[in-house]
């Protein structure tokens, strides 16, 4: 409803400028030939006065309209480029390329399709003003159209080449673009702002970011010079013509003897004219550019999430779950990420079963994190298959699955929301059940802080908002366990789930999970050994191959790599302990 009133709107705005010029005209006119009198100046005031009075009505009405039209498009696109983003996986956000489109629809694009309605309106409105003043050059002379027109359409020839240049040119900029903001992440976020200060980093990265913005400033001083210089050289040109055009009205009218008002509504018209035709080009020039940037919203709408030339893909819609999972199985796995030759998982075979729990160790970079992606569906492109309830875990409802599996990753977020959210968000059509929150905190031990929390369970984490309480690192990853023990699920995964927990929280967190986990299948990495004591079965990876598998105590007696790893864990805790002593 809004852009129709606009559209009218503007329409009535394009033909007001002839209006008033028609009105001034009559009134010069009636002036000049007729006696003044008190009647004489009402009507010849009054229309006059009656375009200024629609003036301010069309401007009032359009800019209300507008104003709601403008943050109705906006709030519109903002939420469709969350959705698309949304329907991203991992590798999409692992490539640096969508990254850099990412960026350059956030920053060029998303503001495009206002400006490119803007420019639609007012070029809708300046085609009503100038077919109106030259219907009026028209009926005067017409050949006056032609000397008005030559330098316009020369200019409007060479500015859109450079508008292509300039797109060109801050199309290149995205990935400096993207460092920049990075660098002033790091300069503005508490997170790094510990190190910057310690390591004394803040002068480096500021040089690194001014260093960004002069290499940006150079390129638009010189586009700015270039186009101003475009500029110039075709208004003077278009300044003579105009000239031109008055002169020969100036004769024309001298020797018709035309009245005032007539001559005046003639050079109104002419610099109408040439006003609109500049307003026209220039806002064809102006979509065009916008175009260019909108091509790329698109473009980013139009993002593939599949892998190219795979095979086998995790399906939108197929198979709904079953009830419950009863067994995970892994046969012939082989993965290697985007863009990467070597292989980080090599022919990986296992199988667990519901009441089972399931730990991976090795060496960084053996694979295991890997194992719990392909898992949990966040990379598709994998050769061999996954089985869940002997189905292939291509012809699962993504959905289903996830609901299905609680999941807590070594880089596991701290929200910064309230801390019912923060464990809500592991189920959240439950987010309201304060019982459940409270015994999923209780499980990890978190809920004794959270009880000495000013607000409790409404109480605001992090200090991004106002009365945030920061958490240790310690408490935060205690809320994460929580987060994915909220969710009722058949299958947990636990990557590096006591990274930040001192040995006691260790301890009591494994313990409560053990008595949680005792109907369900678990799956988690530790590069601590005494975690993985708790495990059914522990599986050693080495440079994505699984080379040893078995429980603790017939690990330790194969004396191979897993015994390496955990003497050398436990040499570590013994030197500590002598060194000590010896002080």
């Amino acid at each position: 409803m809004y852009f129709i009133i606009i559209i009218i709107g503007y329409l009535l705005k394009g033909i007001l400028p002839i209006a008033n010029l028609l009105s001034i005209q009559y009134l010069v006119s009636e002036i000049e030939t007729r006696s003044l009198s008190h009647t004489l100046q009402i009507s010849a005031v009054f229309p006059l006065i009656l375009v200024m009075f629609c003036g301010l009505l069309i401007s009032s009405l359009i800019e209300y309209s507008d104003k709601l039209f403008q943050i109705a498009l906006i709030n519109q696109l903002q939420t469709l480029i969350v959705l698309q983003t949304s329907t991203f996986n991992l590798a999409d956000f692992e490539n640096p390329q969508v990254h850099n489109q990412l960026k350059r629809v956030q920053n060029d694009s998303i503001d495009r399709p206002i400006q490119i309605y803007k420019e639609l309106i007012n070029f809708l409105s300046s085609m009503v003003t100038l077919c109106s003043s030259i219907a009026i050059l028209i009926a005067f002379r017409w050949w006056i159209l032609l000397i008005l027109i030559v330098s316009p359409l020369a200019s409007f020839y060479s500015l859109l080449r450079f508008t292509q240049i300039q797109y060109v040119a801050k199309k290149k900029r995205a990935p400096l673009q993207r460092k920049s903001r990075y660098i002033n992440y790091l300069l503005t976020n508490e997170k790094s702002f510990k190190e910057i200060v310690l390591y004394q980093l803040s002068d480096y990265f500021t040089a690194k970011y001014k260093s960004i913005f002069d290499i940006f400033y150079k390129e638009d001083k010189y586009l700015a010079k270039k186009r101003i210089n475009l500029y110039l050289s075709f208004q003077v040109i278009s300044t003579l013509f105009i000239a031109i055009a008055l002169i020969m009205i100036i004769q024309i009218s001298w020797q018709e003897k035309l009245l005032v008002g007539s001559i005046y509504a003639l050079v109104q018209a002419v610099l109408l004219t040439n006003q609109n035709i500049n307003t026209v080009s220039q806002g064809l020039i102006s979509l065009c550019d916008h175009n260019l940037y909108l091509d790329e919203l698109f473009a980013f709408f139009n993002i593939n999430h599949k892998q190219e030339n795979s095979g086998m893909l995790l399906r939108e819609s197929g198979v709904r779950a079953d009830a419950t999972i009863e067994c995970i199985e892994f046969k012939n796995v082989s993965f290697a990420y985007p863009d990467q030759k070597e292989l980080a998982l090599k022919d990986v075979s296992f199988k667990m079963k519901r009441g089972e729990s399931l730990a991976l160790v090795g060496r960084n970079g053996s694979g295991k994190t890997t194992v719990i992606k392909l898992l949990t569906g966040l990379y598709e492109d994998f050769k061999g298959d996954i089985l869940i309830n002997s189905i292939s875990i291509r012809n699962y409802n993504k959905e289903t699955l996830y609901d299905r599996i609680g999941v807590i990753f070594q880089d596991f977020v701290q929200f910064d929301f309230s801390v019912r959210e923060n464990i809500g968000f592991g189920s959240i059509g439950h987010l309201e059940l304060d019982a459940r929150i409270w015994e999923s905190a209780q499980l990890t031990g978190v809920d004794k802080v959270i009880r000495d929390l000013p607000n409790q369970l409404e109480q605001q984490l992090g200090r991004n908002f106002e009365g945030g309480i920061q958490l240790s690192g310690g408490q935060w990853q205690k809320i994460a366990i929580s987060r994915a023990l909220f969710k009722d699920a058949d299958v947990y995964v636990l990557d590096e789930p006591s990274s930040f927990l001192d040995p006691e929280s260790e301890k009591q967190v494994f313990r409560q999970f053990q008595n949680f986990i005792n109907d369900r299948l678990c799956l988690y990495i530790s590069h601590r050994y005494t975690s993985v004591l708790y495990a059914d079965k522990i599986l050693v990876l080495d440079k994505g191959q699984i080379v040893e598998e078995g429980t603790h105590q017939e690990l330790i007696k194969s004396r191979g790599l897993y015994y390496d790893l955990f003497s050398d864990e436990i040499n570590t805790f013994q030197e500590a302990l002598v060194t000590n002593d010896a002080r």
